[in-house]
C-alpha cells in the first residue's frame, strides 16, 4: 500500500540548495528490495519551484510503470524522463513502490532535487513581516533569533510567532511572544551541531505576515589551544551520535610546539573512503574503520583542524580523540 511510509522523509529546501539523498534503499549496492513503500515531502519557499532530474533510475516494471515505480505529481516514472521534471508548486510529494517478490531485484533510482526560482511580484510581501532577521550560532548548545519590527508599526495589535524543529524531524516546537521583543534564545539542549530549521512569522488581528523560514547548523567544537594532554569526543546522545553532525575543533599548540593525536576509540559507520561517518584529522585524512583505532598521528605542525562528520544513516558510538603537544 502506498500509505505505508518505511522509509523518506520531509525536507525543505530554500536559496540555492539541492538536496542529494533521494534514492532507492541499498542503491549503492546497485539493488532494492521488494514490497517496499518510501515517501518524500520536498518543500520550497513559497512562489518557487522544485527541479528533479534523475541520475539514475533502474525499476522493473511494464511500459506503463504499473509493477516498480516512482510517482512524482501523480506520474509514474520505471525509466528516466527526457529531461528534468518542474513541480506545479512548492511541495511535492515522492513516493517510492517496489511490488512484492521473492529476492534482491538490480537496480534502483537516485533523484537529485533543487529550487528553481520563479518570479514573485514584491507586492506579495506584505509590510508586517519582521525585518533583518539573524540567527547566531557561536554558542555550543544554544542560538538566538534576532529581528527588527514590522515597518507597519500602526498595525493593529501584533505578536511573534516562532516555529523551531531539529531537521529533518517532524516534532515541531512554538513559541509565542509579545511585539516588544526582538530576540529569542533558543536551547539545542544536546543536539550540538545538528540542522534547525526556524520559521519566524507576526500575528495580527488582521492579517498575519508572511512566514520566513531559515535552515541552520547549530555549534559543535570550537578554538582549543593545546598546553598538555586532554581529548574530545563527538556529542553524547542516549549512547550514540546523532546523524547528520558536523563539529569542528580548531587546534594550536602553545608556544608554537607540535601537535600530537591519537585515536583512543573508532567505532563509526564504515565506508569506502569514508564518506559517510568520519572523524578527519588535518593532513591525516580521514578515519572511520575499526582497524584504525589506535592511531597515532604526529602532525609536525602547530595548527590543525579536527572535523566529525555523521550521514543520516546509520549512527554507532562514535569516537574519542585525545591530543597532546611536543
Amino acid at each position: 500500500m502506498l500509505s505505508i511510509k518505511a522509509c523518506g522523509n520531509d525536507v525543505f529546501l530554500r536559496g540555492n540548495e539541492t538536496y542529494d539523498r533521494i534514492y532507492s534503499p541499498h542503491f549503492s549496492q546497485g539493488y532494492y528490495e521488494p514490497d517496499v513503500a518510501c515517501h518524500w515531502t520536498v518543500s520550497v519557499p513559497q512562489g518557487q519551484r522544485l527541479k528533479m532530474t534523475f541520475d539514475r533510475v533502474n525499476l522493473f516494471g511494464s511500459g506503463q510503470c504499473t509493477g516498480d515505480f516512482l510517482k512524482i505529481d501523480g506520474i509514474n516514472y520505471c525509466t528516466p524522463p527526457s529531461k528534468y521534471i518542474l513541480s506545479k508548486a512548492d511541495t511535492v510529494n515522492i513516493i517510492f513502490y517496489s511490488s512484492p517478490g521473492n529476492g534482491k531485484k538490480p537496480g534502483g533510482f537516485h533523484l537529485i532535487a533543487e529550487v528553481e526560482a520563479r518570479t514573485i511580484r514584491k507586492s506579495l510581501f506584505p509590510d508586517n513581516s519582521p525585518r533583518n532577521i539573524s540567527l547566531k550560532t557561536n554558542i555550543p548548545g544554544l542560538f538566538v533569533v534576532t529581528w527588527i519590527p514590522p515597518e507597519d508599526k500602526d498595525q493593529s495589535t501584533y505578536q511573534y510567532r516562532i516555529k523551531y524543529r531539529v531537521y529533518p524531524e517532524i516534532d515541531q516546537q512554538v513559541v509565542t511572544l509579545p511585539s516588544h521583543r526582538t530576540f529569542w534564545p533558543i536551547r539545542t539542549q544536546s543536539h550540538y551541531g545538528r540542522r534547525y530549521e526556524v520559521e519566524l512569522m507576526t500575528e495580527t488581528n488582521e492579517k498575519d505576515g508572511i512566514s520566513k523560514s531559515f535552515l541552520i547548523r547549530t555549534a559543535c567544537g570550537g578554538n582549543i589551544t593545546v598546553e598538555g594532554p586532554g581529548k574530545i569526543t563527538n556529542p553524547p546522545s542516549f549512547g550514540s551520535y546523532e546523524r547528520d553532525v558536523i563539529c569542528r575543533w580548531n587546534f594550536s599548540g602553545k608556544d608554537g610546539k607540535h601537535l600530537l593525536f591519537v585515536i583512543t576509540k573508532l567505532n563509526l559507520e564504515p565506508s569506502s573512503g569514508c564518506q559517510n561517518d568520519f572523524v578527519a584529522v588535518g593532513s591525516a585524512g580521514r578515519f572511520c574503520e575499526q582497524d584504525q583505532n589506535g592511531t597515532t598521528i604526529n602532525s609536525r605542525e602547530n595548527q590543525m583542524t579536527v572535523l566529525f562528520s555523521s550521514n543520516i544513516e546509520d549512527e554507532r558510538t562514535g569516537f574519542e580523540l585525545q591530543y597532546d603537544i611536543l
